[in-house]
């Protein structure tokens, strides 16, 4: 509730006790520790990312047909699948016949979005898998060519390193925690809310299979995200809290 301004008012100060007596205070993205300096007053915030196991979501260097979508994460309103559908939608329209997506995860607005699809007649090129397993997620993300992140806000975005670690390029909204993930070397960010943005993007992945290094993107996953890189880092920030 921090990044989209959801915390009751009453709240507020709890939250500002709270993180002010703190010795350490760590944001796992660049946007949450601006928030946590300018609403509750945090003097010193460290910025250390999420991590994830990526001997799970390891690249493998198979033939990749460059026409498949991978989208994963609640369907919720926030998340804004609907950009991701309208998209495929268009790119249709505009001749890439063989594109398809695939939407992992489930949740309130799931029948919603179904009905979208089926409305704009893309059943055949849009699937909804329902929630999968951590090890489903990266079997899914193997078989893909890309990934889609189309969130109107995003503290972190665990699912984009998870997909870079498996080599994929990806394509995030510019929703606070990506901008610090995204950066020319591994994917696109795109303006938030904006069909045509995402639709130029997917295109510019379609058009040109070799614009990314998929090795050297698992490379840039692993060398940032890695649980034995950021365990050091938290390791010796502990122990220096505990020092000081």
């Amino acid at each position: 509730g921090i990044l989209n301004n959801k915390i009751p008012v009453w709240q507020v100060p709890l939250y500002k006790a709270v993180y002010q007596s703190a010795k350490l205070v760590i944001a796992v993205s660049e946007a949450l520790a601006t928030i946590l300096k300018d609403k509750f007053g945090v003097s010193k915030c460290t910025v250390l990312p999420n991590f994830i196991n990526v001997e799970r979501f390891q690249y493998y260097d198979s033939k990749k047909s460059n026409s498949r979508f991978i989208s994963v994460g609640d369907l919720i309103e926030c998340k804004r699948f609907d950009i991701q559908i309208k998209a495929i939608s268009e790119l249709i329209k505009q001749g890439y016949l063989d594109v398809k997506l695939s939407i992992v995860g489930d949740g309130s607005l799931r029948n919603k979005l179904e009905k979208l699809t089926s409305a704009l007649g893309l059943n055949k090129n849009i699937t909804f898998t329902g929630p999968l397993t951590s090890k489903a997620v990266s079997q899914a993300m193997q078989a893909a060519d890309f990934l889609l992140l189309s969130s109107d806000f995003e503290t972190f975005g665990i699912v984009l390193i998870e997909a870079l670690a498996c080599g994929l390029p990806v394509i995030s909204t510019k929703c606070q925690g990506p901008i610090d993930i995204v950066k020319e070397e591994v994917g696109i960010l795109v303006e938030k809310n904006n069909i045509l943005d995402m639709v130029n993007a997917m295109k510019k992945l379609l058009d040109t299979p070799s614009l990314f290094d998929r090795s050297k993107i698992r490379q840039y996953a692993v060398s940032k995200y890695s649980s034995t890189v950021i365990v050091k880092q938290l390791e010796q920030l502990y122990q220096e809290a505990i020092d000081s």
